[in-house]
């Protein structure tokens, strides 16, 4: 029995060091596969990405972006910083438009993507993996 509280204790204890909460939502790792729509100017904007997050909240990774049936791919850098995620997505030569979101779960993010063309445009990624 005391075997079994210990497993259990140990368990949420990781749970709890894996997905905590800042003042303004859920502080977890961002690694894994995400994916969101948003729209403006009339089109819209299917993002899929992959990140990967290092020890020092650092995260780097690589997604695409498909509008109108043409897709582009891009290379990700950023970081996270408790329940905020600031990422740059580059794409060749193109100025890189920088995503602001904030954690709302450990599977959901929530922001916009400004810059490059894009103007605040809402963008909600959901993990996928």
């Amino acid at each position: 029995m005391h075997g079994q509280r210990v497993v259990a204790l140990a368990a949420v204890t990781i749970l709890a060091l894996g997905c905590s909460k800042d003042s303004t939502g859920v502080s977890a790792d961002v690694s894994g596969s995400w994916m969101g729509t948003g729209s403006q100017s009339g089109y819209q904007w299917n993002f899929e990405m992959t990140l990967v997050e290092g020890s020092t909240s650092l995260v780097s990774g690589s997604g695409s972006v498909t509008v109108n049936a043409s897709q582009l791919p891009f290379t990700v850098s950023g970081r996270r910083d408790g329940s905020t995620v600031t990422l740059s997505l580059l794409a060749g030569n193109l100025d890189s438009p920088i995503y602001t979101a904030t954690l709302k779960t450990a599977t959901k993010m929530s922001g916009a993507l400004d810059g490059s063309g894009f103007s605040k445009m809402a963008l909600e990624l959901d993990r996928t993996n």
